[in-house]
């Protein structure tokens, strides 16, 4: 099962665009260089036509190893992966347990907690089988899906560093499209490298300085919305739901709540 072309990200987070990444890909321009400043689970690289030049970077050294590994060596990745049992026993002792120094030991805890958690890594707790979902066959399905990801993987520079240091070096370039998608300032805190609004100032500022094209992503969010406008930004909205969440509506069906995407552009 190792020949599926299927470009669907193997991990997930809070803020992952699997959903949206294909309209969001709809607004980008030509470019010959790509640069994703924050790789998250990769979602719009891995859906998007190949680039000339394509950086993908995190500030999280576990996921940039894991897409290290994952790009260079699927085979090994699915068998270090594929033959941990999926349990709440074995989940609670990875959990506790420290993050190795081989890098392929320590991409597949990290696939591993990952898919096991719910919602990823930043709330620890076991995903047990649901209502119609056999959650220990899913995990293995996506091990199988390695190959396919490292596939489009290949030729793309996976880095772990602070984004403003791609942007810098980049700042001059007119054919460069840096898509930025931080963490959401909205009063959360679910990521482990969070970002407040100084940071996002930070973001803005570097980006309307640079001479290529800038993609931003959010959520709806009033001081985000005026910080970029007024440097000079256009925005497109783009409909989509919250996925971690459930509401109730009036006549007690169950949805999931609308969770408008803005994309602030500088083109």
């Amino acid at each position: 099962d190792f020949k599926s072309t299927e470009t669907r990200s193997v991990i997930t987070s809070i803020g992952a665009k699997n959903k949206v990444a294909k309209r969001i890909i709809d607004f980008m321009p030509e470019h010959k260089t790509y640069i994703e400043l924050f790789g998250n689970t990769a979602s719009i690289l891995l859906k998007k036509e190949r680039s000339l030049k394509e950086v993908y970077n995190d500030i999280n050294g576990d996921v940039t190893n894991f897409f290290m590994v994952l790009r260079d060596n699927p085979i090994g990745l699915y068998n270090a992966s594929s033959v941990l049992p999926y349990s709440q026993q074995f989940y609670d002792k990875l959990l506790k347990s420290p993050t190795p120094d081989d890098p392929l030991e320590r991409a597949a805890r990290f696939f591993y907690l990952n898919r096991a958690s719910f919602l990823g890594n930043q709330f620890p707790g076991f995903r047990c089988d649901g209502k119609n979902r056999n959650f220990a066959n899913f995990y293995i399905n996506e091990c199988k899906r390695f190959y396919s990801i490292s596939k489009r993987m290949q030729g793309v520079e996976i880095t772990n560093k602070d984004y403003s240091k791609l942007i810098k070096k980049n700042i001059d370039d007119p054919d460069t499209l840096f898509l930025a998608d931080p963490p959401y300032y909205d009063g959360t805190d679910y990521y482990e490298h969070s970002f407040k609004l100084k940071d996002h100032i930070e973001l803005a500022t570097l980006l309307s300085k640079i001479k290529g094209k800038a993609m931003v992503c959010h959520c709806k969010n009033y001081q985000i919305h005026k910080l970029y406008t007024g440097l000079g930004f256009r925005y497109e909205r783009i409909r989509s739901k919250y996925y971690s969440s459930i509401i109730s509506t009036k006549s007690g069906q169950k949805v999931r709540p609308d969770s408008p995407l803005y994309l602030y552009l500088n083109y």
